[in-house]
């Protein structure tokens, strides 16, 4: 996933916790939502799914904060505050919840091309290497379900692909102008 659209995903389900804590009002996580939908950013990825990968991820995200989670999440719009803990159970609870909110928004609340491949940049999971490994599609909530590309996929490299995308600015400037 893209990072801006990771970020995005932690935006959102950071607001549903602060919305929760009353942080904020049920109507500025709306607010917050509606933005990231109208921006085409992702608010839920299918790796959200995997309960495991999250807590996981909070676990590490503690012994790094010394004991703390420390997960910034709006205090009211404009402010910032912070999470310090979330059990399991709660994120087992909420990520279910959140997600049946995404769900009500356009596209399911996925973003508009999320993915390396979607821009056409080269997919981190076919140069991960050691950092994937022993990982199944079970603990990544299906996201890595192809590890090397198919045939009829092309895999750039940032480079190749501004290349490819390069055009005479003249030739754009002009097709701008009789639109």
């Amino acid at each position: 996933m893209l990072h801006g659209h990771a970020v995005a995903t932690c935006m959102g389900y950071g607001s549903y916790l602060a919305m929760l804590e009353g942080f904020i009002t049920e109507a500025e996580f709306r607010r917050i939502l509606a933005l990231l939908s109208k921006m085409e950013l992702a608010m839920w990825h299918p790796i959200m799914d995997n309960h495991e990968l999250v807590a996981a991820a909070n676990k590490k995200a503690h012994q790094k904060r010394g004991g703390n989670l420390c997960a910034p999440v709006p205090r009211e719009l404009g402010k910032c505050g912070y999470i310090n803990e979330l059990s399991r159970e709660k994120i087992d609870q909420t990520l279910d919840e959140y997600k049946a909110i995404c769900l009500t928004y356009p596209r399911g609340g996925q973003g508009i091309d999320m993915h390396c491949r979607e821009v056409g940049l080269e997919d981190p999971s076919t140069v991960a290497g050691d950092a994937l490994k022993g990982l199944s599609d079970q603990n990544t909530g299906g996201a890595i379900t192809q590890t090397t590309p198919t045939p009829s996929t092309k895999v750039f490299s940032y480079e190749e692909w501004l290349k490819s995308t390069k055009t005479d600015n003249n030739t754009n400037e002009k097709e701008n102008m009789q639109r």
